[in-house]
Order: C-alpha cells, then structure tokens, then sequence
C-alpha cells in the first residue's frame, strides 16, 4: 500500500497544477444555475458532454478548447497506450491528474468513452473498431452513452429484452433502454441486446456499437425530481445496427460488459466533492456557528470527515492494487458503497446545520446561500445507493467475492446464475459445468470463487446426494488458468491465486458428498488438478491429460504452442511447476514413479493410458458420454446421503479417526 507520492510523482502533481493553471480556457466557468452532476468525476457547474454543443459561443468554445489542450498532452485518456492517443500514464499518475483537476475544480472530457468503452474495444475489439473509435475518444471529438439498462432489466441486467435478429449485415434492433446517463448527449452509444431468446438469461446476449444519429433509435430525456435531466431513454424501432459493429462473439456480449464494468476508476472523483462541500460547510459554521445542537453537530462533522478520509483512502489501496498489476474485484464494490452512502450521510448533516432554510429550493449557485446548496446535494444523493449498481448488489460483491460467504441456497435459488458456471440440480444430482468454452474453461479467480460459493451450497443441502464437474463446449473440460488473465498478475498475486486454487481443489475433497470430474477433451494443468480434487474421474476417449507447468515458458508471457485448429500443443521449452494439487494428488493416484515421469516430461495422456495407469476409473465413448456419465451420477444418487458421507470419510481420512468402541 503506498500512501504518500514519490518524488517522481509529486513532481507530475506539480506539473499537473501548472497545466490547468496555465492551460484552463478563461471563458468556460460554472454555469450558477446548474445542477450539481450525478457521476462522480464530474464538477459542479460544468457538463462537458452538453457544453460542447451550448449554444453559447463562448461557453461551447471553452469546451472544445479544453478537450483540445488535453488531448494534446494525452490527458483525455491518460491510461491508454500513446498509439490510441493516450499517455501511457501508470495508474497512480493517472490518479494524481483526476485528482488534481477535480481540485482545480476544472472537468474531465468523455468520462465513459475513455474509462469504459475504449479499454473494452482495446480487449475485443477488432482492429477495424479501434481504428474507427479509439482516436476520436482520445481527442474528445465522439462521446459516448452506456445503454445497458432496462425498465425491466436494471440490477437484473441479464433480464434485458430488447431484441436484435440478424438480417444479412445487420441487426434489426426493437426495444428501450433508460436510465443512460447524459444518453441525449452522445454521438454513440454501446448497447446490450438480446440476439437469442431461447438460451439462459446471461446467455444469448450480444454488445452493439450504435451511432446515435442511426434512423429507428430515438433519444428523449428523463426529468429528474430536481427539474434537471441527467439522463435518458433510447428507443429502437427497426433500427439498422451493422453486424461490423459487433463486439466480441454473437450471443457472448454478456462477458463483454464485464470487461467494461471491470474498468472501475479509483473513486478519487467524490472524495475530493465530498471534502470541498466539508471544508465549505465548516467554514460556514465558523463564521455563522452552529445553532441550539451545537455539541451533536461538531460531532457529526467530524465523523463525516473521518469518513472522508477513508473513503481516500479506499482509493488510494484499490489504485496500489492497480500499480501492482492487481485488478480490483471486490475493491470496487466496496468503494461504491461506502462514497454512496457517504454522500447520503453528508447532505444530511448539512440540512442539520442549516435547520428550516435548508427546506426551501433555490439555485444552487444563489450568491453567499450554501444552504441551497446542501438542499440540492440532499435532492441528489437520493440517486446515489442505486446509481452503478445498487446497495444490495454491492452488499452481495462484497460478500461473496470479498469475504466468500455462501449465496443462497442452491434449493432457494434454483437454477444459479453465475458469471463463468452454470449451476443446476437435477433431483439428487449437482451439475456443475464451467463456462467459457471460448477460453476452453480455463480458470480464473472469479470461477474458483464461484466454485467456492457453489460447492458450500450443495453441501449444506442435504437433498444433494453427488456432484458432477464438467466443462462446457466439445474442446476442454479446463485448459488450466487463463493465460492471459495471469499475464497481468505481479508474483505476489500469482502466488496468492495459487493458494486459492489449492484452497478451492481441498474443498472439493472435504465436501460431503462424492464429487465426479467427467473430463472430456483437455484437461492440463490446473484444469487436471481440479479433477484431481475430485473422488474419481470419468473421461471420454477423445480426452487429453497432463499437468504441462514444465513445459511452460519460465517468464511471462506463459504461451503455449497452438496447432492450426487452435489447440494447445505441447508449449515450448522454459520452465514452471504444477501446482499443490498435481504434486500432491497425482502421487496418490498413480504412485510416485509415474507421477514424477509426468511431471519431469509433461507429457499428455490419451484417455486409454489415463486409464491403465489409474488417472481415470472409467473411459466412454465420446458420442455416449454425457449419457454414461448421467447413469453413473443417478446410481451414486441413489444411496443414502449419510452413508455416502461415512463411506467418503473412511476412505480420505481411514479409521483412526473412530473412537474405539467401549467393547
């Protein structure tokens, strides 16, 4: 955790403060009459998004002058490589320039294009997409709305229902979208539509690129409470959308709006307004005092700066994750939901401070009145516990992935949504299929996290009498761990990633119940130390086996080979080591001296040798396989859970745990 700046970087704080001081255009100041903005980047008074289209000369002008001098430095984007426009700015440099500006109280230009669209585009993008949009978002000349959700469809994202069907080179897109944040002032917009009806609901979803100006999409503001319209509905009928405007897969969007919403910023936007409408209450009451509460009141203000400052400090740790090559998981939730309700707890302490008056509605710029002030940010953090996901949502992030507490109940749940498995209980028997062919299922710590949420609930349902673990898609049952996830990880994070995955496969063993692994195509490295954690292992014969760490490169980038249909092949000479689960497991199973063959050579094993070593207890032909394997599951099923329990302690743990009998 670094919490004081370097040299280096204090120095770049300086720079920052003499470019805005130098470089800020004279004419573009507050609007007074403007309403506080809902996103937390941005600065009362300005809305830059519609001040580049006022029509006021001089205020539009200002606008533009301003994205132009900071794109000139790289500054609209600042994290993005110099080739895409941006300055390549490390992660807390590029938190030290939002601060300083939101110090200057100067605005950010086109918040949403650059921290979300464009790193999304960079990740799945084609090269014509990058080509066509990321220049223009670097230099503030497109901006773009985010028209994700639905009047049915909000904290449920995946229930949205604007339909897209394919129509030669385009999609014909019907439905409404609302909610979407300064949507009236976009050129383009990123939507989430549904392109199959028929699959599960995070399923069948696709991410579309759509010029606003596209004939069929209609924009209309929503008034807010408060007289402003920060926001928008859009309306599809028979739009005309180009398939070329497709991110990613056809049906595979939902994992694309994941990559946007990962790119969370460090939350530095609402601390810095949160401790200027402080300093200025505190200011207020020293010139004025505080009324009859005196006492409670000083307390308050003091509590609600305490409050500020760990909400800075909050970010500056997710931003020191950032600098680490870390990526913010549950970092972000927990930032959101502490400067939400922050914001909350502080307009109420500023109505108190100003009593009756702050009930009467005046503009927020009323000369030497900061009593409307408060009245307007109390009207505004009304939005703020459900804006960018609500306090429920927050809540369950934060348990689940940060303290990996169970959800609810498989029976209560149903059919579970997961982000990378799909989850499903069929009479007695557990189904558990990991989810991202396109990536041949390799692992990453959001599925050992859902394993673990997963594996916690059939275990306390006693209904559960097996668990089957397989893979999705006809080429792997798992690929080991996302290469290009662990790419990004310094040694610190690997390691502690490998001691989740080793946490993870140990509890699959401690289950209750038997768990089967029915492993079909690839199953190497990490991917076959999760079967190893299971009771046994079933496998198609078109299977491949190996645990191939030594054979992996010995520096990042960690690339296997692939053959021409996209395979991997055996990786190139470097060096690594397989994990806890294969050194330790795979000697039990199959005796030491062929263990330590496999793993000095890291050779691949067909599913026939699997079996005459005893990797595998059965091999079925592939064409019979999910058939085999269901009868398997069933018979196990079958048994009385208690004994099925007795049998799988016995075995893993022997007798000696059994008190003598007093016989």
């Amino acid at each position: 955790m670094q919490w004081e700046d370097t040299p280096e970087q204090a120095a770049f704080r300086e720079e920052v403060r003499a470019f805005v001081a130098e470089h800020f255009p004279a004419g573009y100041r507050p609007d007074p009459d403007a309403e506080h903005s809902l996103e937390p980047e941005d600065v009362w008074g300005y809305n830059w998004p519609a001040d580049r289209l006022s029509p006021d000369p001089e205020r539009r002008a200002g606008a533009r002058e301003w994205a132009r001098v900071l794109a000139g430095r790289g500054w609209i984007a600042p994290h993005w490589p110099p080739e895409y426009g941006g300055a390549g700015l490390a992660a807390p440099e590029e938190f030290i320039l939002h601060e300083e500006m939101m110090r200057a109280r100067v605005p950010t230009v086109n918040g949403i294009g650059a921290f979300l669209l464009g790193p999304t585009l960079m990740e799945h993008g084609t090269p014509e997409q990058k080509a066509e949009h990321l220049l223009p978002i670097a230099r503030g000349e497109r901006t773009w709305a985010q028209g994700f959700s639905e009047p049915g469809a909000g904290s449920d994202l995946a229930s949205l229902r604007t339909r897209a069907i394919r129509d030669g080179d385009d999609y014909v897109v019907n439905g409404q979208k609302v909610w979407t944040s300064l949507g009236q002032h976009a050129d383009w917009l990123f939507v989430l539509v549904r392109t199959d009806p028929d699959a599960r609901k995070h399923r069948g979803i696709t991410f579309l690129l759509v010029d606003a100006a596209t004939p069929g999409v209609t924009i209309r503001p929503i008034t807010d409470i408060r007289g402003d319209a920060p926001f928008a509905e859009i309306f599809f009928s028979d739009a005309r959308i180009p398939v070329a405007n497709r991110v990613g897969e056809e049906n595979r969007g939902w994992y694309v709006a994941m990559t946007a919403l990962s790119f969370e910023r460090a939350g530095i936007g609402a601390t810095v307004k949160f401790e200027q409408a402080l300093s200025e209450l505190a200011a207020y009451v020293r010139a004025h005092g505080l009324g009859p509460d005196r006492a409670a009141l000083r307390h308050e203000i003091a509590r609600r700066y305490t409050e500020m400052r760990v909400l800075y400090n909050l970010a500056r740790y997710t931003v020191s994750r950032q600098a680490e090559g870390g990526v913010p998981g549950y970092e972000a939730s927990v930032n959101q939901l502490f400067g939400a309700e922050l914001a909350q707890r502080l307009a109420a302490t500023g109505t108190k401070v100003f009593g009756p008056s702050a009930q009467l509605w005046r503009s927020p710029g009323a000369s030497g009145d900061l009593a409307a002030a408060f009245t307007h940010m109390r009207f505004d953090a009304v939005a703020a516990t459900f804006l960018g996901g609500t306090t429920e949502i927050q809540r369950n992030v934060i348990a689940t992935r940060g303290l990996d507490l169970p959800r609810l109940s498989i029976r209560e749940k149903g059919v579970m949504e997961y982000e990378t498995l799909d989850v499903k209980i069929e009479e007695r028997v557990a189904w558990i299929t990991l989810n991202r062919p396109e990536k041949l299922n390799a692992l990453t710590p959001t599925s050992l996290h859902e394993l673990r949420q997963v594996f916690t609930g059939i275990d306390d349902d006693e209904d559960v009498c097996v668990a089957v673990l397989r893979g999705a898609g006809e080429r792997a049952f798992c690929a080991g761990m996302d290469l290009d996830w662990s790419e990004s990880l310094t040694k610190k994070d690997r390691i502690e990633q490998g001691r989740l995955g080793e946490k993870t496969f140990a509890m699959m063993e401690r289950l209750s119940i038997p768990v089967i692994a029915a492993v079909h195509g690839y199953a190497v490295g990490g991917g076959l130390e999760l079967a190893l954690g299971a009771d046994f292992i079933v496998a198609s014969d078109n299977a491949k086996m190996g645990l191939v760490e030594i054979t992996l490169s010995a520096r990042p980038p960690y690339r296997p080979k692939m053959t021409e249909d996209g395979d991997p092949d055996q990786p190139e000479f470097g060096g690594s080591a397989p994990g806890w689960g294969g050194v330790k497991r795979l000697p039990e199973r199959i005796g030491k001296a062929r263990a330590k063959e496999l793993l000095f050579t890291g050779i691949r094993l067909d599913a026939q040798r699997a079996l005459e070593l005893g990797l595998v207890n059965n091999v079925f032909p592939a064409d019979e396989f999910d058939k085999k394997v269901g009868e398997l599951a069933e018979r196990i099923a079958a048994m009385n859970r208690y004994n099925l329990r007795l049998v799988k302690e016995l075995v893993n743990g022997g007798y000696d745990w059994i008190e003598p009998h007093p016989s």
